[in-house]
């Protein structure tokens, strides 16, 4: 299974930490924001090599306007104008987003519904978001308790088939404010134009590395999934947004909520879990050994919410946006 990933990179000021809007002075529309295409990868060596490419591309763009290109999943700073309770509009953040191609609507869904019980450990793992408005939220994912403002959001529902699916959505684009199937905004949703599955739980990764991590991470669980009878996980809505609070407030530093059983569980051993159930495909595609050390490297010294704290106690928004500059192009070291 190939697949494809889009990252969110955000421009910063690095003396405030504020986002470069599109149009300030020495600044164009690419160096706001990069949304680059989804890039079609058949291996994690493919991924890696054409994100760092990406990366150094838009961070000498940025230089040349002043600003710094990072993988911040949320911006840390606001504009003195900017009201920290709004709704989220998605502007202020950005999501890791892999794409797998589906063969049918069917198996989408499929997929979708086997991630559930994973994405509360997926965003946990890579949360990336603990400063807002110059603070600590005391957050890990901060973009993730946003995203609770939005009408449409988390885990998405078990669906029985492609049809229910297509159903609950198409009622859901009757209801005010969701005009657009691109407001639909659960973790994983089916993407009728590129006809794949979209994944967005997780928050934008400071490293090109880790981005890939996740990516071969979820194209396995796909697999597992295709691999599987489809079958109700028994998994409501109050534990999958337990489990989701405890994934966005902890990350790799406290207990999570494991699902379905709703115990609960560390991180090492969710990960362990994770990793022992998609194993034999990620030896099957080769990769096995990155995956393995990028976990235990994220799990030793940090996930980027960790590793952002760590910089801000250190020196403050300049010393976290230098931080997240410098991780933009760093190579994998796992």
């Amino acid at each position: 299974m190939k697949f494809g990933i889009e990252e969110d990179l955000l421009c910063v000021d690095p003396a405030t930490g504020r986002r470069v809007e599109t149009g300030d002075p020495g600044t164009g529309s690419e160096a706001d924001e990069a949304e680059p295409d989804s890039f079609i990868f058949r291996t994690g060596a493919e991924a890696l090599e054409a994100l760092l490419e990406d990366r150094r591309a838009l961070g000498a763009l940025a230089a040349d306007g002043g600003a710094i290109a990072t993988g911040f999943g949320l911006v840390p700073a606001l504009s003195p104008a900017a009201d920290p309770c709004a709704p989220s509009t998605g502007r202020e953040g950005g999501a890791l987003r892999i794409h797998l191609p589906v063969p049918t609507p069917e198996e989408g869904v499929q997929v979708m519904n086997h991630l559930r019980r994973w994405m509360p450990v997926l965003m946990a793992l890579g949360a990336n978001s603990p400063l807002w408005n110059t603070a600590d939220t005391g957050y890990a994912s901060w973009r993730t308790l946003r995203n609770r403002t939005l009408p449409v959001h988390g885990i998405p529902p078990h669906f029985f088939g492609a049809r229910d699916y297509t159903e609950r959505v198409d009622r859901l684009l009757e209801s005010p404010g969701i005009d657009t199937q691109d407001h639909v905004g659960w973790g994983a949703r089916l993407s009728p134009l590129r006809g794949s599955l979209e994944v967005r739980a997780i928050d934008m990764q400071l490293t090109a590395g880790e981005s890939v991590l996740f990516a071969l991470l979820v194209r396995s669980l796909a697999v597992e999934a295709l691999h599987r009878s489809p079958t109700p996980d028994g998994i409501t809505p109050e534990e999958s947004d337990a489990a989701t609070w405890h994934a966005a407030r902890h990350g790799v530093e406290g207990d999570l909520v494991g699902l379905p059983s709703c115990e609960r569980s560390s991180p090492s051993a969710l990960a362990h879990l994770m990793f022992d159930t998609v194993e034999d495909h990620l030896i099957g595609f080769g990769d096995a050994a990155y995956v393995s050390a990028g976990l235990r490297e994220l799990l030793d010294s940090g996930n980027g919410a960790a590793r952002q704290r760590v910089a801000f106690e250190h020196g403050g928004i300049a010393r976290v946006v230098e931080f997240a500059g410098a991780e933009l192009v760093r190579e994998t070291t796992w």
